[in-house]
């Protein structure tokens, strides 16, 4: 109760009295209607101001009489207007696009707090990546703090966390599969994408559940002045995009997607496996994902947004010989979607409301046939996993002026899971569907917060929250209260420090498996015996613009997190080997965590070259006393080190040149130290120690060229191509522990283990064409 007094005494110092008017409205691009997120609106004494939130809107506190009010945002020519102030005043603020060189990265808004970036999207584009696409979460890992996992994984790393740590919302709906291609392409559209914010740290009491990052991504909206459309053509996929006004300057759609057409180029080998012809290492993979939204704005200048998200992934990796037939399955895909409602009830009172609907399911599928005595014997292993939730969520937004801003929210989600659900055939026999018992499990989430911003003049903003989180399951109930601090001091004009404190609260695991084959990741629930994940992070950083046009900028930031109550797979253990028992049975709960790291990124924003170069120093460990015989190990997502560099160079006016080169240091994996023959005669892996080796170093450098111009018709279109992995550089998906028996001698006898990198995409071309109508 004490976090709570502090906050509502707080809330008290920002009132004013009504000799105060506020300017209120909302910040939209001229040539489509689109709201503009981040742009900044002040008065023309420069000390007050507000930045636009992810709908547009804003909201200025004034004195009465004669004020003129500007807005900026990067590329957009500066808007001004003065205004007589007798009462409050709704506006709507139209900015129109210009030819200046955009900003690469903001690293923060005015007065934003530690751990926080901004990414334009215009920007990622430039990016070269695997087959040609922009890809939105892998141009994070270019940043300082953020980490790319495993090879053909798109999970981050964030601050020494594990993937399911981050909170990835699209259009405020959760996002729990964020992987294309086994991660080579993140599942984000970026031709669709208008906008998306990242908390590393200090997070606003709005966000929860879960306790290493927030990756929120806004959607267009759509051009609601007149149609438009986008066409790409690349080696590998296509993609598509078509946006126009329903009712026009009121209402829009926008509807995309995106095709890997490589189910062309497999089919004479697919043709082999379905009429039973010998086939030898095939290789099958396939994927879509689909976007759409509508809007419209009422006459009371409130708005209603719908928006649509699917996805899907599939591979089959098989080989087929007269006797026998092996295959492996993967399948993954998303469904998300969200309905939101804007009401302004004043001009200082704010209220959203927002019901999403996010449904993911995983299934991975080992199958052998073997042909004995004109009779064929299958064995074959299937692991399902899937999470589903509905969930409603109230905010309200009160100004009472623009030093002080109050939000007050409630959120309640309903939770599904299907954890790890196996299905097993041995020698035609259809056994372990019941014996591990992971049956559904069903949750409720709930959460209400109380949020403030308090600006002292320019020299001191300080963010203070309260959020009060509740899980309900298998008859318990959990309950934490989970404060969130954030003060930014402006030291001189282009040099400010930030510190930031936060405790996050995360009642849901992924099962990440410690070996060194394929990913079998499992989305479970916080239970009656598997607790929540707990976590207590604080920052501090210094913030430096080098130069007076603010083109060049230093940061430094550095943290120290402690999580308790994580979860580990028992030694050799994961849902698959031990398909006969339930979850939480091979699991090791109550484990503790530390992550310690120091982030430094020196940035050019504007000009003919621009680009960035970014270092990290990450220290991520675990510690149980069930594990390691109780000695500290490193984490999985332990990479000590992390050196990013981005150029981007405009040639001439219709080329430009872009390159990128990421090191890391390899995470840890548990190897087996020997291998022995156990009573019943089968061969079994001997583990020494958690952790104890490390994949090989991950680097590789990728260049590419970028032409824009226009054909004949006086319609925009442009190349993109490049190179991915330009040296060849052969970092693993995977490593392959290979046994090799003695010839001749005692059964299960071993001479050696060999272990194999198994990569894939080395050095890979593209190209694709886009057109603009």
């Amino acid at each position: 109760m004490r976090e709570l007094k502090i906050i509502l005494i707080l809330c008290f110092l920002g009132y004013t009295s009504r000799s105060q008017f506020v300017i209120s409205g909302k910040v939209i691009e001229v040539e489509s209607g689109e709201a503009i997120i981040g742009a900044v609106v002040y008065g023309s004494n420069g000390i007050q101001s507000s930045v636009t939130d992810q709908y547009g809107h804003f909201a200025l506190s004034v004195s009465a009489g004669k004020k003129e009010i500007k807005c900026q945002f990067p590329s957009y020519e500066s808007y001004s207007a003065t205004l007589t102030m007798l009462k409050d005043t709704f506006i709507v603020i139209k900015l129109t696009p210009t030819t200046l060189q955009e900003v690469v990265i903001k690293e923060s808004l005015p007065n934003r707090q530690a751990g926080f970036l901004n990414i334009p999207v215009s920007q990622l584009k430039r990016l070269p990546m695997l087959l040609g696409e922009t890809d939105l979460l892998k141009a994070l890992t270019f940043t300082p703090g953020i980490m790319a996992g495993q090879e053909g994984t798109s999970g981050l790393y964030v601050r020494g966390s594990s993937p399911d740590q981050n909170l990835v919302l699209l259009d405020e709906s959760p996002v729990y599969n964020t992987s294309h291609a086994f991660g080579f392409l993140s599942v984000f559209n970026p031709d669709v994408v208008k906008n998306i914010d990242v908390y590393k740290g200090s997070f606003p009491a709005r966000y929860g559940g879960r306790t290493a990052s927030v990756i929120d991504i806004t959607m267009k909206e759509g051009n609601n002045q007149k149609k438009k459309g986008e066409f790409s053509l690349g080696i590998l996929n296509s993609r598509f995009l078509k946006e126009g006004p329903i009712v026009k300057g009121k209402s829009s759609y926008i509807v995309a997607g995106r095709l890997m057409h490589t189910a062309l180029f497999q089919l004479p080998q697919n043709i082999k496996l379905l009429t039973g012809k010998p086939v030898k290492d095939f290789v099958g993979f396939w994927l879509y994902d689909f976007n759409a939204k509508i809007n419209h704005t009422f006459k009371d200048n409130s708005q209603l947004f719908y928006s649509f998200y699917s996805n899907y992934d599939f591979f089959k990796n098989a080989s087929q010989r007269v006797d026998r037939k092996e295959s492996n399955t993967l399948k993954w895909g998303s469904i998300t979607s969200s309905l939101r409602y804007n009401k302004s009830l004043s001009s200082r009172l704010f209220l959203r409301v927002v019901g999403t609907y996010s449904h993911f399911n995983y299934q991975l599928q080992n199958k052998e046939i073997k042909k004995i005595e004109e009779e064929n014997s299958t064995n074959q292993t299937t692991l399902d996993n899937s999470i589903r939730d509905w969930s409603i969520k109230t905010n309200l937004d009160y100004l009472p002026n623009t030093n002080f801003l109050l939000r007050l929210g409630a959120i309640t989600t309903f939770h599904r899971f299907f954890p790890g659900r196996i299905d097993a055939i041995r020698n035609n026999a259809k056994s372990g569907i019941e014996l591990n018992k992971n049956q559904p499990i069903s949750t409720v989430e709930s959460a209400f917060y109380v949020e403030n911003e308090l600006t002292i003049r320019r020299a001191l903003k300080l963010n203070t929250g309260l959020r009060y989180s509740m899980l309900q399951v298998e008859g318990k109930q959990y309950a934490n209260w989970e404060p969130r601090a954030a003060l930014t001091i402006q030291l001189l004009e282009n040099q400010s420090l930030k510190f930031g404190y936060s405790i996050m609260q995360q009642y849901m695991h992924q099962l990440t498996s410690n070996g060194v084959g394929l990913p079998n990741d499992i989305w479970v629930p916080a239970t009656a015996k598997v607790k929540p994940i707990r976590s207590e992070q604080v920052e501090a950083g210094w913030y430096w613009d080098i130069d007076k046009k603010k083109n060049w900028s230093l940061s430094l930031e550095s943290y120290y997190k402690k999580m308790q109550d994580l979860v580990e797979y028992q030694y050799g253990s994961d849902i698959i080997v031990d398909y006969q028992k339930n979850w939480q049975d091979i699991v090791v709960t109550g484990v503790e965590g530390r992550a310690f790291g120091i982030e430094t990124m020196i940035s050019k924003k504007q000009g003919k070259w621009n680009g960035w170069v970014s270092y990290t120093y990450a220290k991520s460990e675990r510690q149980t006393p069930q594990i390691n015989e109780g000695v500290w190990f490193g984490s999985r997502y332990d990479r000590r080190h992390n050196v990013a560099v981005v150029a981007n160079y405009q040639l001439t006016k219709k080329w430009s040149l872009v390159s990128n080169f990421v090191f890391q240091t390899g995470y840890p994996i548990t190897l087996p130290s020997a291998a022995y023959v156990d009573f019943s005669g089968t061969v079994a892996p001997y583990y020494v120690g958690r952790n104890q080796s490390r994949m090989p170093n991950y680097h590789r450098l990728d260049f590419g060229a970028i032409f824009k111009s226009k054909n004949t018709k006086g319609r925009d279109y442009g190349w993109n191509i490049g190179v991915y992995n330009a040296y060849n550089r052969n970092n693993p998906y995977y490593l392959e522990v290979v046994r090799n028996f003695t010839k001749g001698g005692q059964p299960g006898q071993i001479d050696n283990i060999d272990i194999f990198k198994r990569g894939f995409f080395p050095f890979l071309p593209y190209f694709s064409y886009q057109i603009y109508y």
